[in-house]
């Protein structure tokens, strides 16, 4: 099996290079811009982490003067003592935190400067406020220093200072937020840019090329599955033919051949009932065997005239009709479970030296497929071998009793022809003459029914009874020498009876 390509070895290795190494190439490419991309998104990330820190280092901060004034103004009102705790604790991490910030500002002087500003106007707070919890300790006039207003005055600068600087980290974060989001979104379409107008590229240039390797491809595909296809329903083939050949081996009369032949047709092709029908004498067809009737379809007419019906007309024609969606009422299918319909039906004419000698119909729950019509063409000659075989043998049955039964006569003959020496003489040739007529026949059986092994080895046994009589006639030959005379006279009896009797036994 050659495939049929259109695409030379060497045009399919610059394809196959060419599809392989340019998207390696691109995917190598695309992981370096996603490495440096999210390397750049990384360090925006640290930028914005580091951004949040400073503010919330800022608000930490503020918090702390809230908690150095709320505990200073509790301790000038009341005086106790307790009130100053917030005091003590915020009053020397509020100096090192200030320090803190300044050290991740360091990137930005202006920030520096401001951190710078607050830690001198936080000094100062604090000598402020430390002078007036000693006022308040001395029982010294606090109240007109604080009415001065010096106090609100270096809050509100420091709540300024405080205001100012988260408001510039929140304007770099917002800054760096939109750089990154511009600056990704840029990259992002160059890069589709990029990757579809190389895609493009590449569906431009191998297009012809695959296009002609897929149709090649795709036509030496469809043939290897025509050819599997081929061999597989030769095979089925093969097989139903194999199986037939076993279900009609041996002895078999016409009725267990036909049930055998419908049983195969059930087991192997599926079909849900069938019959077999056998042309008589007369030129009508009879029904030997049946599938799958019901008790009542049994008990239908079994006899059909030659152009009677769809049987009649396929007897008639010599050729297989085939019926696809037969009506709902067409035939019943029964079981213990329900009943249905068949959908379609097909009827095979079978024949036996190119003459009809049956009809097989069967009835399937699904479509017919194509192979089943080809098996049945296939198998009709053979089944048409054996029904022609099975009738044979059933004629030849009735023969040998017809035989036996002329025997019997004979014998009873016999004992009134002793003395027929002559006509006994003539009556023993006659014998052998039909025993040689009868091993021919014999012989033509074994030429034309290589099958029927069984059936000649009962015919051999037959022979042999015969020359068991023959020999038993020659000894009654000797017995009846004595009755010539009484022969003699009813000679012209005795001639009309082996004449009759030669005749009965030249028919086979």
């Amino acid at each position: 099996m050659t495939p049929a390509s259109s695409v030379d070895e060497k045009s399919f290795r610059n394809l196959l290079s060419r599809n392989v190494a340019l998207p390696l190439g691109v995917g190598v490419l695309s992981a370096v811009f996603f490495v440096c991309l999210i390397t750049y998104l990384l360090t925006v990330i640290q930028w914005v982490e580091h951004t949040d820190r400073v503010i919330n280092n800022l608000n930490e901060s503020s918090k702390l003067t809230v908690d150095l004034e709320t505990g200073m103004r509790g301790f000038l009102i009341t005086g106790d003592e307790h009130f100053l705790d917030p005091y003590e604790v915020a009053k020397p991490r509020i100096i090192a935190d200030l320090r803190n910030l300044q050290e991740l500002v360091a990137d930005n002087p202006q920030q520096v400067d401001r951190l710078k500003r607050l830690e001198a106007l936080q000094i100062e707070w604090n000598k402020y406020a430390q002078s007036m919890i000693d006022m308040q300790r001395e029982s010294g006039d606090y109240r007109s220093a604080v009415k001065a207003g010096r106090g609100k005055r270096l809050t509100d600068e420091i709540r300024k200072e405080y205001d100012d600087a988260v408001a510039m980290e929140q304007q770099f974060r917002i800054t760096r937020n939109e750089e990154v989001t511009r600056t990704t979104i840029i990259s992002v379409t160059l890069y589709l840019a990029f990757v579809l107008g190389l895609s493009g590229f590449l569906a431009y240039i191998g297009r012809k090329n695959l296009v002609s390797l897929s149709e090649s491809y795709n036509a030496n595909l469809a043939s290897q599955q025509r050819i599997a296809g081929r061999l597989e329903q030769q095979a089925w083939l093969r097989n139903g033919q194999t199986e037939l050949a076993e279900q009609v081996l041996g002895q078999l009369t016409l009725n267990m051949l036909g049930r055998n032949i419908l049983q195969f047709f059930a087991q192997y092709m599926g079909s849900a009932v069938a019959a077999l029908y056998v042309r008589e004498e007369h030129g009508g067809l009879r029904r030997v065997a049946t599938y799958g009737f019901s008790r009542e379809q049994e008990q239908l007419e079994q006899s059909i005239y030659s152009d009677e019906g769809i049987v009649g007309q396929a007897a008639q024609l010599d050729r297989l009709i085939r019926l696809d969606d037969v009506p709902v009422d067409y035939f019943k299918v029964s079981s213990g479970l329900g009943e249905g319909s068949t959908r379609s039906v097909l009827v095979m004419p079978t024949s036996d030296d190119d003459r009809v000698n049956g009809v097989i119909e069967l009835g399937f729950l699904r479509p017919v497929q194509e192979r089943d019509v080809e098996l049945l063409e296939l198998i009709a000659g053979n089944i048409g071998t054996s029904i022609e075989a099975a009738r044979y043998r059933q004629r030849l049955q009735e023969v040998l009793a017809e035989t036996q039964q002329l025997n019997e006569e004979l014998q009873v003959q016999q004992e009134e022809l002793k003395t027929a020496n002559e006509e006994l003489e003539e009556q023993s040739r006659i014998l052998k003459e039909s025993q040689a007529h009868l091993e021919t026949q014999q012989a033509e059986l074994e030429q034309t029914n290589e099958q029927l092994a069984e059936q000649t080895q009962t015919l051999a046994e037959q022979r042999d009874a015969m020359d068991r009589k023959n020999i038993e006639l020659n000894r009654a030959q000797m017995e009846l020498e004595d009755r010539a005379d009484e022969l003699q006279r009813s000679s012209k009896y005795k001639s009309e009876f082996l004449a009759n009797m030669s005749h009965e036994l030249r028919t086979p």
